[in-house]
This record gives structure tokens, C-alpha cells and sequence, in this order.
């Protein structure tokens, strides 16, 4: 729970990100909660010293729920805690309790079902009681105070809710030529997509406006399992009326590209615009496209060096916990094992330059840890080496390696030995051009 407007812990609001889960938010109002201290403090002050034995006689019949509702809360609490802006009050979970959790996404949300008992009881038992004048005007009162006190969030809902659509109308004309619209890479479907959200929203509210089907989209959940059949529309030639949108700037970082783009950029049948979009299709329907789009480029070349940076807040970890700088640390120095795992990335044949962005506080000359290169999750080796200490500054391990067929779900591993402390900032992968020696 975090603070409103009036509340002498209030929140640092950025999106409703920093202080609070977005996931599972709550907050109760200082003037619900006024009421709630109101009505403590009589009871109390009425009871005396049997105010705990009358509460737990009036229980009775509830005390199977009530059970419930506190397990439930208990449960909703997260392992970091703010007191407002202040904190994090911070504690580690066993590793079994975190596995076992993490299926539930935002623990915060079991605390939805005692926080409307609560409000709805509370609020029944008060209107019960209101048998004096001055209840009413204290009631009109505590509606005040709540409603001056949410403020800060009718704010921050109203400024979202009246956020600009993403408007395009040279997407949308281009859209009207076509019948179908295929995105690549789906959403959800590479790591890239979840960086770049607003792009499918745009192609999105713009496949509407033209009327014309899209296969992909801005949704809540993904499933990973869908991804394969998806990508399936790409594999050959172009459809008719069909346009096979991506991105400029997913190009510049793509190892690997499906083979309706690769052969549509050979025979000249893609377009740019000015953001970047690129489009491909059947010549008939480019040519359409053109016409109707007269500021369209002609999208010739795929990038000559792609160039990837993963940075280490999106890298899976073992031992490791992300810190607010967005470097990946080792949690506890003396517990040996993977730092960080993936990026998972799909690799066609070629040659390719390894940079993994580390730091040590050992000695240059200390082994502290060893990297590899994997595929099949980790069954097959690549390459490998080790990691030495860097005296406290980041510094590069470099590899350069050789596919010499098409590899999925390649992995840059970092292998931490138990040994002072390791701190990774990012692993970049570029490719390199064929001339260059291994």
C-alpha cells in the first residue's frame, strides 16, 4: 500500500512504477482510513481491557474466513516493502517459495479480496451505527478528505486515458491496398518486440482504420508456444494482397530474417517510410503501394553488420539479482553458479565477434568465473573461456567464433565461482563480414 496526495508517506509516482506494483496495486484512501482508526479507536476506548476477548466472541461464526483473508494477505505481501519513498524494506525468499510463486505473476493481487471485505464491512457497520447528526456530517467529511487525497490518481488516469491514438495515415493508406498484413516478428515472439510495444499498437490501430486482417498485436499475455505456427507465414514466396511489415531498426540488429523478406529486399519489392516501417509484397501490390504512398523509399539492402547488445536486466539469472542501475550482480558472493543465461538468440551460418561487459573487484590475474557459448539449452558447446578479475572497472572478454550451419537458441553463459563479487553490464554479438579470419 502506498500513499495518496495527503498521505505523510506519499508515493513517488512515474507511471505508478517506482513505490507500488502495477500489477497489483492498492491503496485504501486517508479518508477510508480515517475511518477505519475512528471506529478502532472507540471500540477501543469503549471495551477497555476486554476489547481483544470481545473481538475474538464476536468472531465466532467468521474465524474460517477471517483465517483465510489473513493467509491470503500474507501471501499478497511482497519480499520488498516501501514506506513510501522510503525503503526498500527487503528480505530473501527460499528458492523453492520463489519458483513455486512466480506462477501467480503479482502476488499483490490476492490482497483484492480482503481489501473489499474490509472497505465493504467497515462501511456497512458505520451507516449501521449513524444514528446521531454528527455522523452524517463526518461521513460528508471523510468523502472530502478521500476524494482530495486520490487526486494524484484521478490525475495520472485521466492523463492516460487522454493520451494521443497512435495515428498513421501513409500506414493506413498502405494497408487499404492490401488484404492481410503480416508483422514480423509477432509480438510477444523475440525479445526485440517487448522493447518496442507502440510499434504494434500503431500497426495495429492502423490495420483497423484501413479495415485490413493483421496477424499480430499488443496483448496482456503471449504464449511462446503459439510463436512457431506464426512464423510459418513467412517461410516462401509473398501471398497476393498480403504486406509483410518490419522494422528498420529490428533489421539493424536481426541475425536472421525470414526467407519471404530476404527474397522481396533481392527483387527490389520493399518500401520504407519515413519511420523506419519497412513493407514487402508482390511487385502488383508494391507498385500500388507506391502509387498511393508517393513519399515511400525503396528499401534495397539488409544492414551489412548486424549488431546486437543484450543488456543484463533482460538476461535470465540463477544466482544473480538485478540491480537498479541495470547491471546483473551476483546475490550472494560465496554461492557459486550461472549469472546469467541466454539471450537464446537464432544464428544463421556466418562469423561472429562475442563481447561480454563485466566487472570484478579481484585482481586481473584471479580466475573468477568462466563464460561458454551453447546451444540446446546448454548441451552443446561452442566455445568457451575464462573470466578474470578486472580490478573493480568494467572491461571486455572478446571471442570470435564460426557457425558453419544455422543454429537455434544460441546461449553466452557467464559461470560465476564463488569468488568475491562479478557484476555484468551486457553481452553484444555482432556479426562479422566474411573476409574477417577466425
Amino acid at each position: 500500500m502506498v500513499g495518496g496526495s495527503l498521505n505523510p508517506l506519499p508515493a513517488y509516482f512515474d507511471g505508478m512504477h517506482r513505490a507500488s506494483s502495477w500489477e497489483g496495486y492498492h491503496y485504501f484512501g486517508l479518508g477510508f482510513l480515517a475511518l477505519l482508526g475512528y471506529l478502532f479507536g472507540i471500540h477501543l476506548i469503549r471495551s477497555g481491557r476486554q476489547f481483544f476477548l470481545r473481538m475474538w466472541v464476536a468472531s465466532g461464526p467468521y474465524r474460517g474466513l477471517i483465517f483465510i483473508l489473513v493467509g491470503v494477505t500474507l501471501f499478497a505481501i511482497s519480499n520488498k516493502i516501501y514506506l513510501g519513498n522510503y525503503g526498500p524494506i527487503y528480505f530473501t525468499l527460499p528458492e523453492w517459495v520463489e519458483k513455486m510463486c512466480n506462477v501467480f505473476r503479482a502476488s499483490g493481487r490476492f490482497f483484492w479480496l480482503p481489501s473489499y471485505i474490509l472497505l465493504f464491512t467497515t462501511l456497512a457497520y458505520f451507516l449501521k451505527e449513524a444514528k446521531k447528526p454528527y455522523y452524517c456530517s463526518m461521513l460528508a467529511l471523510l468523502m472530502l478528505l478521500q476524494w482530495a487525497d486520490l487526486s494524484q490518481l484521478r490525475h495520472f488516469v485521466r492523463e492516460e486515458a487522454h493520451k494521443p491514438v497512435p495515428q498513421d495515415n501513409a500506414l493506413r493508406q498502405m494497408m487499404e491496398e492490401a488484404a492481410f498484413v503480416y508483422v514480423y516478428p509477432p509480438a510477444g515472439c523475440s525479445q526485440w518486440s517487448f522493447f518496442y510495444l507502440f510499434y504494434y499498437r500503431t500497426l495495429q490501430y492502423s490495420a483497423a482504420e484501413a479495415g485490413t486482417m493483421i496477424n499480430t498485436g499488443y496483448l496482456a499475455r503471449y504464449n511462446w508456444h503459439h510463436c512457431r505456427g506464426k512464423e510459418q507465414r513467412f517461410e516462401g514466396l509473398p501471398q497476393p494482397d498480403t504486406l509483410y511489415v518490419v522494422s528498420r531498426e529490428f533489421l539493424e540488429q536481426a541475425f536472421w530474417l525470414p526467407e519471404v523478406f530476404v527474397e522481396a529486399i533481392d527483387r527490389g519489392d520493399c518500401l520504407e517510410d519515413k519511420d523506419g516501417i519497412v513493407v514487402c509484397g508482390e511487385r502488383e501490390l508494391i507498385k500500388r503501394v507506391r502509387q498511393k504512398v508517393p513519399s515511400l523509399q525503396r528499401f534495397e539492402h539488409l544492414p551489412e553488420t548486424p549488431r546486437k547488445i543484450f543488456y543484463a536486466w533482460i538476461l535470465p539469472t540463477e544466482i544473480g539479482e538485478y540491480g537498479k542501475d541495470g547491471f546483473l550482480y551476483v546475490k550472494d558472493v560465496e554461492q557459486a553458479g550461472y549469472l546469467s543465461l541466454g539471450p537464446y538468440v537464432d544464428l544463421p551460418k556466418g562469423k561472429y565477434r562475442v563481447e561480454i561487459v563485466y566487472a570484478s573487484q579481484s585482481a586481473a590475474d584471479v580466475v573468477i568465473g568462466k563464460w561458454d557459448i551453447a546451444t540446446d539449452y546448454g548441451r552443446r558447446h561452442i566455445s568457451e573461456g575464462l573470466l578474470m578479475g578486472t580490478g573493480g572497472t568494467f572491461e571486455n572478454v572478446i571471442h570470435e567464433f564460426a557457425l558453419h550451419e544455422n543454429v537455434k537458441n544460441v546461449e553466452i553463459r557467464t559461470f560465476y565461482e564463488g569468488m568475491k563479487e562479478l557484476a555484468l553490464k551486457s553481452i553484444i554479438i555482432t556479426r562479422l563480414a566474411d573476409e574477417v579470419s577466425i
